[in-house]
C-alpha cells in the first residue's frame, strides 16, 4: 500500500511549515484546486499519496498539459 500523509503531514514533508505562513495548507489545497496534486478523502479528511508529493516537488507546480497521452514504453520480458 502506498504511503499517505495527513494534510499536516504533507506540509511538513514539503517544507511548507518552514516558509513563515500563517496557513501553509492553503498551498496543498490550492494545488488540488488547480489539478496539481490528487487528493484522497478518508472518514472527510484530506489526505496525499507521498508519491504525488514526490512529483510536485520534483516538477514545480505545473501540470500536465491537455492531450494524448504519453506512449508508455513497451516492456521487456
Amino acid at each position: 500500500m502506498p504511503d499517505l500523509l495527513w494534510i499536516g503531514e504533507a506540509v511538513a514533508y514539503m517544507g511548507l511549515d518552514r516558509l513563515g505562513l500563517d496557513r501553509p495548507d492553503v498551498i496543498l489545497r490550492k494545488w488540488v484546486k488547480n489539478g496539481i496534486l490528487p487528493e484522497i478523502r478518508l472518514s472527510g479528511r484530506l489526505a496525499f499519496h507521498k508519491e504525488d508529493l514526490d512529483r510536485v516537488a520534483r516538477n514545480g507546480d505545473k501540470r500536465r498539459k491537455p492531450g494524448r497521452a504519453r506512449k508508455q514504453p513497451a516492456l521487456v520480458g
